[in-house]
């Protein structure tokens, strides 16, 4: 009983543990997700700070940055001043130093002006190598703390004890590190055994699990390839036939780890690799999501794996140091050997001391004054105040900065802003992606014959879908959600030939390409292949980078030609058929249909009043040479590409039997509206269309007007992108721009073929009459939702299921990738290598980089979402009581929430567990006639403008 007792609680430590790893899944599906996902409960200021420690990371952005951002004005003073009299309270009129100094003012200047925290080594060099003391005064100053330095006993800093053996035998001699030994060889046998059909030898065995495999690859007569794991292959072969938590319980004992500190150990363990460990809990809990094979992939394996080497390593580390055999008693002795943080010098305090007295004007005589009580108040003082306090301060100036700018200009529009009064000529849903806020923007200052709508871009179809060229199907619809349904992309009836033609075209390519990567990893073969076939494959890796334009035009072409206009359906009727292999099942039934419908055209506020024409738009990214490409398609399709998903709905809205079902409930579409589906790419600013030849021939000219205008927003879209790329001049041309975005898009050597979500900031959820005509920047998730249709409630409690968790989620992922580069992101792309299909490692061998590159994040400000709800605050507080995964976010302030008064101009602001009417600066909201106006020649972000030519004149009701 014992024994299961034991066990039980491994089980359950890994599961606590799993909570923290990374929740990125392979790379081909990566979807913008909160990084700091297990510490949701926290409160944001505490839990950025317990996930620094855990990991090693940075809370916010470094203080250089924001004085930087002090200078340029993008932080002021009012904003200073603001937080930090709402952080202290009372306590901002303490007195310290004998009733000389205020709290307040000693903080604000510690805020204004940097301090230099040395040692006594390095503070001796600075006062003996720069004028760092001028005048008389100042000397008696450092005199006199010098003189108080050495009056009063300094408080030595807490060290946080060890919790692995790796970390005592690090803390004894910083130049022996275990992991630096276990890594290389656990890193290349965890990529062995995920691998999704690169390497050429697969792992043996993998389909026993990690531990089984390998514990038989090491059975074999090979034998070790290092001096440290001799004792390897015997320990792996002592496993054979265990189940992994019964390894880990043994190896744990062998380890020495005290019962009281398992858990820990068993936490730090897994996160000293938590990208493949993170990439194991993936594969285990997500297999509908693995690339190519769902490889029986298991935490506990890993954790038994990595125990085990961990074991030898700290063995052959032991016996080279002269220690004894057992480990349990080298931990006791390493515990002992363990130096401790020393206390601040005499000097370091001293000049510590100097500089904050000359900040708040303490003169020398002040200081000798100061007894020994007050003395150890105002050091208190000035160390609670430590670096991760001021940059939490500074971080939630720079967020008011941007909130204040942003509620003040939605405010002043609310007296300019009106509905639509007829009914337009096209009506246009889009995905809420800020990155649609300008291509919507660009499309409704052509005039009112167009109205845009914003809703989660999967638009309420979670499907497993399966086109017409896939090898496999991919879940497009939030990574929360598993779909229960599969959809075929299939071939016209009358093109099943042609169809067939190029599967096989397809099939012969991909033996070809197989046998060429084959043989060139023979000596013979490789040889002559490299001679004879080397020099004709340059030509197009070549053209790719120094004429990306005319190579990807060619490139399409060509593909095109071969693989002919193959006319394609879905099958999306559910047929009475049996489920699939996996589950699902295959397409949806008419009922499911209509609620599918009936849910996006009610979420939006779509109801009444249809054009002829409905667009529905999903979005993806196209681009060469970049593993990342699926972090910049559609977050709510869970990394996929939302034209499926728009087809899908368009389809469904344009069924005759949908039709009369919703007519049955109330919800009447005429006859004469037709939904089209279409794809917009983010990256080259095209567009897709799907069955638009089968549209009445009588809405040709509609249809053919909204491509007109698709392809001059698409233009105005394209010039507004590049201002954001340095290499880009200003002032280039309509036709420059187009072609530059569709340029980086096949451009082989482009590491910034767009910027993704680079800018988000904000959320809008309301009716869009109230923000059309606004510039934003691109900054804002734009989410259609109607409050005066909604008295219950029910339709915002839907939109905040759907949309809080994925706004907040991509928000979030930018924000700490961008905050620390390489603890939360992946740092550069430049020397990432892809590792198995599942992920990116730095060079030949890392730990799985997650997190965005650099070069996504670089333009970003790193600020949590501000999410605006168009509704009454009573109904905003039921709905996120309802969602909890919301409620989570909202309470702990992980987003910040505004209430926007439905009826009138007023924004509350949710704080301490209540809406409250903030204090604003009334700033004058710019006006300009088009958006061009106000971005031309801009390269950084831009405050909201007015935009004469989005707004609804009294002429167009």
């Amino acid at each position: 009983m014992e024994s299961t007792d034991r066990l039980e609680q491994i089980r359950r430590a890994i599961d606590r543990a799993a909570r923290y790893l990374p929740v990125q899944g392979p790379i081909d599906v990566f979807v913008a997700q909160n990084i700091l996902q297990g510490f949701e409960d926290e409160p944001f200021e505490r839990a950025v700070v317990h996930a620094a420690r855990m990991y090693g990371t940075e809370p916010y952005l470094p203080e250089s940055r924001y004085r930087e951002e002090m200078a340029r004005g993008r932080i002021g003073g009012d904003d200073l001043d603001a937080v930090l009299t709402a952080d202290l309270g009372d306590r901002a009129t303490e007195m310290l130093a004998g009733g000389r100094v205020s709290l307040g003012v000693l903080l604000r200047g510690l805020l204004e002006h940097p301090v230099r925290q040395e040692d006594d080594v390095a503070v001796r060099w600075t006062l003996s190598e720069s004028a760092a003391i001028e005048t008389d005064d100042q000397n008696d100053l450092w005199l006199a703390c010098m003189e108080m330095a050495g009056l009063t006993r300094p408080v030595r800093p807490l060290a946080r004890p060890p919790v692995r053996l790796r970390d005592l035998i690090v803390g004894v001699d910083p130049s022996t590190d275990a992991d630096a030994l276990v890594h290389p060889v656990l890193i290349r046998l965890c990529a062995a055994c995920l691998d999704q059909g690169v390497a050429a030898w697969p792992m043996p065995d993998r389909g026993r699990g990690f531990l089984a495999a390998v514990g038989e690859l090491y059975a074999s007569p090979l034998g070790p390839s290092e001096p440290w794991n001799v004792r390897l292959p015997a320990a792996l072969a002592a496993t054979r036939g265990r189940p992994a938590l019964e390894v880990i319980d043994a190896e744990l004992d062998r380890l020495g780890v005290p019962a009281a500190r398992r858990d820990e150990c068993i936490a730090a363990s897994l996160l000293a690799l938590r990208g493949w460990a993170g990439m194991f809990r993936h594969f285990e809990e997500r297999p509908d999501r693995v690339p190519v094979e769902a490889v029986p992939a298991r935490l506990a394996d890993f954790l038994a794996v990595r125990l085990v080497c961990d074991r030898v390593a700290a063995e052959w580390l032991a016996a080279r140091q002269g220690a004894v055999d057992d480990l349990g008693t080298w931990w006791t002795e390493l515990c002992d050997r363990s130096p401790a943080r020393p206390p601040p010098g005499t000097v370091a305090r001293a000049f510590l001391f100097w500089q904050v007295a000359g900040i708040v004007g303490l003169s020398a005589a002040d200081v000798r004054a100061l007894d020994e009580n007050e003395i150890i108040r105002f050091e208190s003082a000035i160390a609670a105040f430590d670096g991760f306090t001021r940059r939490r301060l500074f971080h939630l100036a720079y967020e008011r900065r941007y909130r204040h700018e942003v509620l003040d200009a939605l405010e002043s529009h609310t007296d300019v802003a009106a509905p639509l009064g007829a009914t337009p000529r096209v009506q246009a849903i889009f995905c809420m992606d800020e990155r649609c806020e300008s291509l919507r923007r660009h499309l409704e200052e052509q005039g009112p014959a167009c109205e845009t709508f914003g809703t989660a871009g999967f638009f309420a179809v979670p499907m497993y879908y399966h086109g017409l060229d896939d090898w496999h199907a991919t879940p497009l619809c939030p990574i929360a959600m598993r779909p229960l349904h599969t959809v075929v992309e299939a071939p016209a009836a009358d093109a099943v030939d042609q169809h067939r033609r190029w599967q096989v075209v397809r099939r012969q390519l991909g033996q070809l390409r197989g046998g060429v990567a084959t043989s060139s990893r023979e000596l013979f073969r490789g040889g002559l292949l490299t001679a004879v076939v080397g020099a004709l494959a340059a030509v197009p890796l070549v053209a790719r980078v120094a004429f990306p334009w005319l190579t990807s035009q060619l490139s399409q072409r060509t593909t095109s030609f071969v693989r002919g206009g193959i006319a394609s359906r879905l099958m999306l009727e559910h047929d009475a058929q049996p489920p699939l292999p996996d589950g699902t099942q295959a397409g949806f039934d008419v009922d499911e249909m209509a609620g599918i419908v009936r849910r996006v055209l009610e979420d939006i506020g779509l109801t009444a009043g249809f054009a002829r024409i409905v667009a529905v738009l999903g979005h993806g990214s196209t681009s060469l040479n970049n593993p990342h490409e699926s972090a910049y398609d559609c977050g709510a399709c869970g990394g996929g590409r939302g034209g499926p998903n728009a087809r899908a709905f368009a389809t469904m809205a344009n069924d005759p039997r949908v039709r009369v079902r919703l007519a049955a409930d109330g919800l009447i579409i005429p006859e004469t509206t037709r939904f089209i589906g279409g794809m917009h790419d983010t990256c080259s600013d095209a567009f897709v269309w799907y069955d638009a030849d089968g549209l009445p021939s009588g809405l040709a000219d509609d249809v053919e007007a909204f491509r007109a205008a698709c392809d001059r927003a698409r233009t105005l879209d394209a010039i507004e992108r590049c201002r954001r790329f340095d290499s880009v001049p200003a002032g280039i041309s309509p036709a420059e721009a187009v072609r530059h975005v569709e340029a980086r898009a096949g451009d082989l050597a482009q590491v910034r073929p767009e910027y993704g979500h680079a800018t988000n900031a904000v959320c809008v959820i309301g009716r869009r009459s109230r923000t059309r005509g606004l510039f934003l920047d691109r900054r804002a998730f734009l989410v259609s939702y109607d409050p005066v249709s909604d008295a219950t409630g029910e339709i915002l409690v839907r939109t905040l299921a759907a949309v809080g968790p994925v706004a907040a989620g991509i928000n979030l992922a930018y924000l700490f990738s961008c905050v620390d580069p390489q603890g939360y992101g992946c740092g550069s792309k430049l020397p990432h290598n892809i590792s198995g299909l599942i992920g990116v490692m730095d060079g030949h061998a890392s730990d799985l980089r997650t997190g965005l590159p650099w070069q996504t994040v670089e333009i970003h400000e790193p600020m949590r979402l501000l999410l605006v709800i168009d509704a009454p605050v009573e109904r905003i507080a039921a709905a996120i009581a309802q969602v909890p995964v919301v409620e989570r976010l909202v309470a702990n302030r992980w987003v910040q929430l505004a209430a926007w008064d439905p009826a009138g101009a007023d924004i509350q602001m949710f704080e301490d567990g209540a809406f409250v009417r903030p204090a604003r600066e009334r700033r004058v909201t710019p006006a300009v006639e088009r958006s061009a106006a106000w971005f031309a020649g801009q390269r950084g972000h831009l405050a909201p403008a007015r935009v004469q030519a989005g707004l609804v004149k009294a002429g167009d009701s």
